[in-house]
């Protein structure tokens, strides 16, 4: 039987963890997954501060109210808050919400373009 290993999102590949046809070895995220505890994080595997998760978010254009903007992220935390929706889209889809302000969401990218573009540079890769 030929082996293969991929980076695939974990709600992606949970019936076939279940099924016992593949075999998780490791997860990207800082923390283990609540759906699959047994499986160890790629840090805790022995590559220190690895971290690589899906993530998405939700931009106004530049400019938009800061009113406006605060008003929409806490209607989307309240959304986010509300355990029905955690169980039934959240959880199911085994996703985490960042919650806070839009400031804490624009230092978080500004952290994953840093962690990225780092990478990017070190392994010299290039678009062509």
């Amino acid at each position: 039987m030929d082996s293969a290993l991929s980076f695939l999102s974990s709600q992606l590949v949970d019936p076939g963890i279940k099924s016992g046809h593949l075999r998780a070895l490791a997860v990207g995220s800082k923390s283990r997954l609540a759906r699959h505890p047994d499986v160890p994080t790629i840090e805790e595997s022995g590559i220190p501060g690895f971290e690589a998760v899906s993530w998405f978010g939700i931009w106004a254009p530049a400019g938009a109210p800061r009113d406006v903007v605060a008003k929409i992220n806490a209607d989307i935390q309240k959304v986010f808050a509300d355990p029905d929706f955690r169980e039934k889209f959240l959880d199911r889809a085994m996703l985490d919400a960042i919650p806070g302000s839009p400031e804490r969401f624009a230092d978080f990218i500004k952290a994953e373009a840093a962690k990225w573009s780092k990478v990017i540079k070190d392994a010299n890769l290039k678009v062509e």
